[in-house]
Order: structure tokens, then sequence, then C-alpha cells
């Protein structure tokens, strides 16, 4: 078994020739047995030299006519510009023996495992060259399958169109207060992005922040915070970096708002399934049996969609991140505690919980501060935390 991986190392070596030489040392040269790493180069004029399976780092010449014969050789080589400065070193054809063994020992040695390595890497990349040259011809392939068939590369699946029912009292507040989360009842793949309808923008003081996130991983997908003056009372179509790949999952909707004014986020027609109903942690009458008004768009799963109008690139990608919102409970905030500091005791309540209007109340002091505690109310692990607050009396 050695000797059969030491042939083969020989004859891998013998492949690529190392030794340049003039074709009239062709008789020295195989009787010092360097034959095999030699290429032979003819100086005559108007001769181009060709190199096949050769990368020569030196030149032997036996005479001065070999020698002058090399040379002129070697400067039309050097004229191609592919391989560099060759020297030259002048043998004596009865004392070559121990140079040629020398030569050899370097040529098959360590420069002769380099060249092929070299020789390897080279091969490999031009097997690179041909399968990105064949990927790009089967890219071009599908381009004109998509155009040949008029394929959209970003389609509607799915569709709730808002609806207002007379006795709608709005969800512009519970945005502000709270949440709601929608489930889309299509599957990840491809999804590319989802359009929102809203009914009335206020010119300023409003910021609609939106996250998409899987059900079943509760990984996060991204994140949107859109300032009112970007969006447009109608469909604000959000979209994705790149469509959905993957698995198929389920993907969930959560939209808030802040500031103080409020928007108008449109709900849809009542429906049968409550799993696709709009819900929030609040219960509100609107949100009886019925979605929002929204839109789902798919494209091909890894591939940027197409621009749309009044389409909303991510704020944040959450790709990896696991991102739970919680809001403090009722119970927790009626143990509010006055930890008001001032000279003089009031006779009124500064700090009170409304729990019909799921707000704190915090009555100023004409001096000192006005302050409520709620002990143990953010959880381990809460990297932020976000207040609204409003004055309604003169």
């Amino acid at each position: 078994m050695h000797g059969v991986i030491s042939s083969g190392e020989r004859l891998s070596a013998a492949k690529i020739k190392l030794i340049a030489a003039s074709g009239r040392d062709r008789a020295a040269v195989e009787k010092a047995g360097i034959e095999n790493l030699v290429v032979f180069l003819d100086g005559s004029a108007g001769v181009q030299p060709a190199l096949r399976n050769a990368f020569p780092l030196i030149a032997v010449a036996f005479s001065e006519a070999s020698e002058a014969d090399l040379r002129g050789a070697l400067v039309a080589l050097r004229q191609l510009g592919t391989v560099p400065e060759i020297p030259v070193q002048r043998l004596d054809a009865k004392n070559a023996a121990e140079m040629c063994a020398l030569i050899r020992s370097l040529a098959e040695g360590g420069v002769g495992r380099l060249s092929r390595f070299s020789a390897s890497i080279a091969t490999e990349l031009a097997m690179l060259r041909r399968e990105r040259e064949m990927m790009l011809e089967n890219y071009r392939a599908l381009e004109d399958a998509f155009q040949a068939r008029n394929w959209e590369p970003v389609a509607e699946v799915f569709g709730h169109d808002p609806h207002v029912d007379p006795k709608d009292e709005g969800i512009g507040q519970l945005l502000s207060n709270a949440y709601v989360e929608q489930l889309l009842p299509v599957s990840s793949q491809g999804v590319a992005g989802i359009a929102l309808h809203l009914h009335s923008v206020p010119k300023d003081g409003a910021e609609l922040v939106m996250t998409l996130s899987y059900v079943e991983s509760r990984e996060g997908v991204a994140e949107w915070s859109v300032p009112a003056s970007k969006l447009v009372a109608n469909w604000n179509f959000f979209s994705l970096p790149r469509a959905c790949g993957g698995g198929a999952k389920t993907l969930r909707l959560r939209v808030s708002s802040t500031g103080p004014e409020t928007l108008g986020l449109s709900l849809g027609f009542p429906i049968a399934s409550e799993r696709y109903t709009a819900r929030s942690e609040i219960p509100h009458s609107d949100l009886d049996l019925r979605p929002l008004a929204f839109r789902v768009f798919t494209g091909l799963p890894g591939v940027k969609p197409t621009w749309m109008p009044n389409m909303i690139a991510p704020t944040d990608l959450l790709d990896g991140q696991f991102i739970e919102d919680y809001r403090l409970a009722p119970d927790i905030l009626g143990r509010i505690v006055d930890v008001s500091v001032t000279p003089v005791v009031p006779d009124f309540q500064t700090v009170r919980f409304l729990e019909h209007e799921y707000a704190v109340v915090c009555h100023p002091l004409q001096s000192g501060v006005s302050a409520g505690a709620v002990s143990r109310a953010v959880e381990p692990g809460t990297i932020s935390f976000s207040a609204s607050a409003v004055i309604d009396h003169p």
C-alpha cells in the first residue's frame, strides 16, 4: 500500500514541470534522471514558447549554446507575463549528477507539494466558476419562466376589507393603552408583507408600532415603528426585506400606538372563527368576532419583494430574537402606593388607580414631588418600559 501511495505522488509530481531547459540538452537531462520535471523550450527566432502543465521556477543549461538558446526562449516567455523571472543555472555535463539530485529533491519535495496544492486550488476554482456560471444561467432561466407565465413577484393571497359598524366606538384608545393581536390565516411560507387599513391618521403626535412573530417558536420576524406623518388614511404596506422561508409556521401580528393622538385602525367584517379574530388583553366591544382589516402578500421565499405603493420597510429585524411584551394587569396597578414627598399633607388623595379607565391618577402638589410606586410590577429580564401620560385638567 505504501508503494502505491508513493507511486501516485511521483505521478502527480511529474504532471507539473518545474524546471526549464533547452531542447539541445535533452540527452543530458535524460541522463541526469530529471526529464519528468523538465519542460523543453526552443529559442529559435519567431517561435513562441508554449507551456502545458508547467510552471518553471529554474532553468538549467549544460553548454554555452544551450544557455544562449534557453535565454532566447525565456525572453519570449517573459512577453506572456504569466510567470516570474526565471534564473538560469549553468551545469557541467560531467559533474551534473549531484546538482540535479538537489534540484530534483527540491522540486519533488516542498516545492512540489506547494505546486500540487496550488494546482488543486486552481482546479477547484475553475470548477467553482463553472458552477457559478451554471447557477446564473439557472437564475436567468427562472426569470424567463416567470416573465413567460406573467407570474407576479408579489401577490395578494388573503384579505379582510374594512367594515364600519354604526355601533363602533373605535379602538384608537385601546391601541394607546394596550395592543391588538391578529393571527394570520395563512402559512408563513413566502409571506413578503402585510397591509393594514387606517381610516384616520393624525397629522402628528402618534406612532404606529407593529411586530410580526412566529406563534410556535415565539421568535420575532420584524418590527415597524412608523410616525403618523408617514402613514396614509388607506392601505399601508409593511414589507419584509425578504419573503419568509424555512418551514411553514403561524404568524402573529401585534399592533399598538404611542403618543397623545390616536390612530384609526380599521376592523373587518365579523367572522365565525374566533381563532382569527382580533383580540386584546383588555376587553373591547368592537373586537367581538371581528378581525383587523388587513391583507397578506406572498412572494418567492428568500427573495426581496418588489416595490408597492405606501411601502414601509421594517425598523428592526428580530430574526433569532425572542421578545415577550406584557402589560401591567389591573390587580397590579391597583396596589399602587402614594410615596409623594411634601412638607404639607393635602386633604385629597394624591395618587389613586381608576379601575374603569385602566389608568393611574397622580395629582400634582403645590410644592414637593407627587409620586406613586407599584412594587414587584416589572418582570425579571425586562429591557424597556413605556407609558403614556395625559393632562386633562387646567
